[in-house]
This record gives structure tokens, sequence and C-alpha cells, in this order.
């Protein structure tokens, strides 16, 4: 087992700013909940305004390189909870949107010019990929959606996370299903999806990967935690997956920055030459992008930049 100890980590600094945004009127209700960036000029946060008890509507923002803008959505994606957003480029965006109460859920699809809504039920999770692809997850099911076409493939578990170094070498991660909540993961080599094993976790309760991120064919990182919020946290080296010990609280985003690694779990965490640095941020930290000489960061209602 590779052993971190995160309580002896050296700390360093990171200039937090929170970029202009005079038009997106967000509401105290807003939360965004993950990020994706393309490039210095093109960055997507996503999430809900929920007010009382009574509804909620959708919140999707764009980055245009001088400020942050609120984005015009098709009737049917205004008015659901905006979970996860990927990119590939500027014109290849695709956004998870579940709805708790009715079940409409679906993905959003940015091609450059307009916003349109696509029926997928129990979507999870999506990943862009090439010029206009993107992989989209259900329970035991990947969608490739690929031009106005779409594939469905079989996938032995419940996926939580995605995350691609090509489009024939993609990871997947989540639990197993079936009755079993053991943490799992699967692997994409352009002709089918293949499960490959994760060492189980000791003890009852649900075990999730819910990040993943894939440095190259011999480095990946899922992190996650069980119901008791236990992290999880394992590595791939190119022949297997092994467990990570982490003393800290779960890490719930994984990003590559500078060919570092970086990590949010309310701190900020970086890795460097084989070590982590921490770093406390003014408030917490949830989710991380990468947006070309910048980290972007989502805590609540605030999109942070940090360098």
């Amino acid at each position: 087992m590779i052993a971190l100890a995160l309580s002896l980590l050296l700390s360093w600094q990171v200039a937090y700013t929170e970029p202009p945004h005079p038009w997106l009127d967000l509401d105290h209700g807003t939360r965004f909940q993950d990020i994706a960036a393309t490039d210095a000029r093109h960055a997507w946060a996503v999430g809900e305004n929920q007010w009382g008890t009574d509804g909620h509507y959708s919140v999707l923002v764009r980055w245009d390189g001088l400020a942050w803008r609120r984005q015009v959505l098709p009737k049917k994606g205004a008015w659901l909870d905006l979970v996860k957003v990927d990119a590939a480029g500027p014109d290849n965006v695709w956004v998870v949107a579940q709805d708790y109460e009715n079940g409409d859920d679906g993905l959003l699809r940015y091609d450059g010019h307009r916003w349109r809504f696509l029926g997928l039920r129990g979507a999870t999770e999506a990943v862009a990929v090439g010029a206009d692809k993107a992989w989209a997850f259900t329970p035991k099911h990947a969608y490739l959606f690929e031009g106005a076409g779409k594939r469905r493939f079989d996938v032995p578990i419940e996926v939580e996370a995605a995350d691609a170094l090509a489009e024939n070498d993609i990871w997947a991660v989540g639990y197993e299903g079936d009755g079993s909540t053991q943490p799992a993961a699967v692997h994409f080599d352009g002709r089918a999806w293949t499960r490959v094993p994760v060492p189980p976790v000791a003890g009852d309760g649900t075990h999730e990967l819910t990040t993943v991120l894939a440095m190259s064919p011999t480095e990946v990182w899922a992190a996650g935690a069980n119901n008791t919020e236990t992290p999880l946290l394992y590595r791939w080296d190119g022949a297997r997956w092994a467990p990570v010990a982490l003393r800290s609280a779960p890490i719930t985003s994984l990003v590559r920055h500078d060919g570092r690694i970086w990590a949010a779990n309310g701190n900020l965490l970086r890795q460097t030459g084989g070590r982590w640095l921490r770093n406390t941020p003014p408030r917490p930290i949830t989710a991380l992008a990468d947006g070309g000489g910048r980290v972007w960061a989502l805590s609540g209602k605030r999109i942070l930049e940090l360098r």
C-alpha cells in the first residue's frame, strides 16, 4: 500500500481571486457543482438554484476570457439540477442534467452555436472526446454520441465519473452495483468496456469512487468515499489498481495542471516531486478545472481563480 501522511504535508502559496461576473445575478440559493475548461477563454460551470422547498432552476455560466456570463438554455433544460460538465473544445461541451422529481434526466449539448437538450433517463456522467463525440453513462450502460447518432454499450458497473486520455483509452469508475457497493472501474480500449479489478474495502456500507483523473496509460487516480465519509484513493500503474492511504477528508475533484495533480477536498492539494502540498483556501473548495494558465475552483455560489 502506498502511504500518504497528509497531516505532515508542506503548504504553498496560492492567490485566490473572484473574477468579474456582473451579469450573473446569482441568487442566495445558487450552488455550483462542476466546472470544465478548454483554454484561457473557454470555461463552463454548472449547478442549480434552489429556493425553499418550492423548486429550483438550472444554473449554467460561461467564461469568455473577460467575465462569467449566464447561458440561455432550452426550456426542457431550464429547471433541472446540472451536476456534471465536460468539454473537449469550445464547440463540444456536455452537461449532465438530473430531475429528482419527475425523472426527466438528460444531457445538455453545446455545439458552438446553441444548447440542445437530449433526454437520457438516469444519466450520471458525460465525457467529451474528439471534435463531436461524447460518452454518457446510466446505470449499467454507456452511450456513445457521435454526430447525430447514438450507440449503447453494456457496462458492468454503476458509473459515477469518467476521464479520457484518447478516444480508445477511457476510464470510468463508480461502484459494482447488483447488490454490491464496493468500488469498481472499467476501461474502454476502442472496442468494448472491460471491468478492471479494484481492491475491495473492508466493512459495511457504500464505497463509491466519484472522481477519476487519467494522467497517462500508466498513471490514473480515482477517489471517493464511503457512507461514513472515510476517504478512498486508488492509483493505477499500468498493471493494477492499488489503494493509497489518505488521512484527510475525501477528495471530491482531481485535475491536471502544469503536469501536476491538483485535488480538492475542502482544502487544496497538489502533488509535487512525490510529495503532497496543502493550501487552506478562504472557503471550502469542491471542484477544480484546468483553465489554461490558471486553475478554476468552485466554492458554493463562487467561482475562484487560482494562480
